[in-house]
């Protein structure tokens, strides 16, 4: 009898655009297609993307990408893909002009946590240093 396999981390994608607005997006169900082409699952106005760019699927456990035939190519930690390419946590994608990190979604929001709390002590901090005496 095969043991089933383990269910995969929850993984997201943060998308940095052409136009510097950044996203998350959570990786759900088995494969999505990202491109220019409002037929694609990841639709992003990006003029140096292919209408569909790329594809990201999971396999063997695991995350992976591959190009599409696409004009500009997918690049996958500064190199090109040429075969379909396996994802680790912080795996950085360039597709067109678009940068995506793959980042474990529980990481991701303790270090967003992390971050919202040091700010508000920071803050408390200086509030307190910077209030006015009698």
């Amino acid at each position: 009898m095969t043991k089933p396999e383990a269910p995969l981390p929850p993984m997201t994608l943060h998308v940095v655009t052409t136009d510097g607005s950044p996203f998350d997006h959570a990786l759900e169900g088995e494969s999505f297609v990202i491109g220019r082409s409002s037929k694609a699952d990841m639709a992003i106005p990006d003029r140096s993307m292919s209408r569909m760019h790329a594809r990201f699927y999971q396999d063997q456990g695991g995350w992976f990408v591959e190009d599409l035939g696409s004009r500009n190519g997918t690049q996958v930690g500064g190199r090109t893909v040429d075969h379909p390419a396996r994802l680790n946590h912080g795996a950085v994608i360039q597709v067109g002009s678009t940068s995506i990190t793959l980042v474990r979604f529980r990481l991701r929001s303790v270090m967003t946590a992390t971050r919202s709390l040091s700010l508000r002590q920071s803050c408390c901090r200086s509030r307190w240093k910077f209030a006015p005496t009698r």
